[in-house]
């Protein structure tokens, strides 16, 4: 049987003109927004989302845990990858793995020789995309995979390889018969009963282990909104429909009477906490001073590495 492009060719030169090939099929453009969509939801333990751009209120108190310096010294080993400055940060857990999505403009040759120059050893570099490079190899405590979205982002996933892959392979519209982590369970109704905001935290269930009505959720949420040094905070406890929420009360106000809970001031909140119920979930909403959270967290730190140090 004659080939198509031979036959194409002979038709060509019979007719002393030039048959153009078939027009190419032009790529996907990358979908990275937002990152929720690119984290796969099989295995996932737990998620933080934030915006930065959105948080900029509680920058001052965010540096009583984190110097300035650290962030410089951040972005200089990773090709001048600041967080602060960021679109959307993702940051999730998996059995094995962690895997890091950030959404905000880069300097791909930078970032790649980055991770180079971190790196022990080198294992392979792949184009999968025209957009896309990936490369991996061993940074010393463990394996790690990363991928750079042209000039929009990048992902990072260290210990078993997996997670990013899919993450690309969403980007790309290629990963058709998986589902990312906010549509299906655990973590899609806490997802939707708590709505957006620019920090976020999911806990996927079941817990066992826990006392209450944890023992029996599906998933816990957390999201925080900010207003100068003002942090609120709505927690979603996922199917447990017909529990009393002054049940979730009783569980904040042992919290907030720990040592912890005192040094963040959880015992002296600006206003709750309240609670509420729907027909699958338990709402607890509290309003807290971002400074007095983030210098009792910092406080915190310092006594258990003083602990820890026997100093």
């Amino acid at each position: 049987m004659i080939r198509r492009e031979v036959l194409l060719s002979f038709l060509a030169m019979a007719c002393g003109s030039h048959v153009a090939p078939p027009p190419a099929v032009p790529e996907t453009p990358l979908a990275l927004d937002p990152l929720e969509s690119l984290a796969p939801s099989a295995g996932v333990e737990w998620v933080l989302i934030l915006e930065p751009q959105k948080l900029q209120d509680v920058l001052p108190a965010l540096q009583l845990l984190v110097p300035e310096s650290n962030f410089a010294t951040f972005a200089k080993r990773h090709g001048g990858i600041d967080p602060r400055r960021a679109d959307e940060i993702l940051i999730a857990s998996y059995p094995k793995t962690s895997l890091t999505l950030a959404r905000m403009p880069i300097d791909p040759a930078s970032v790649e020789k980055s991770f180079g120059e971190r790196a022990l050893t080198l294992e392979g570099r792949a184009a999968d995309h025209p957009d896309v490079i990936r490369t991996w190899g061993d940074l010393g405590s463990a394996r790690e995979q990363l991928v750079i979205f042209g000039k929009r982002g990048v992902g990072l996933e260290v210990g078993a390889f997996g997670p990013l892959r899919a993450a690309q392979m969403f980007a790309e519209g290629r990963l058709k018969k998986a589902s990312p982590i906010f549509r299906s369970p655990p973590l899609d109704l806490a997802a939707q009963a708590l709505g957006p905001a620019p920090a976020r935290l999911f806990f996927a269930g079941p817990f066992p282990e826990q006392h209450g009505v944890l023992k029996v959720a599906s998933a816990v949420g957390f999201a925080a909104t900010v207003s100068k040094l003002t942090i609120s905070i709505r927690v979603a406890v996922m199917e447990v429909g017909g529990a009393d929420p002054q049940r979730l009360g009783a569980t904040y106000d042992t919290l907030a009477q720990s040592s912890l809970g005192r040094l963040c001031g959880l015992d002296h909140p600006k206003k709750g906490p309240k609670t509420m119920a729907s027909e699958n979930a338990l709402f607890l909403e509290v309003e807290l001073d971002s400074m007095v959270v983030a210098k009792g967290l910092n406080d915190a730190t310092q006594a258990s590495i003083v602990e820890i140090l026997k100093l």
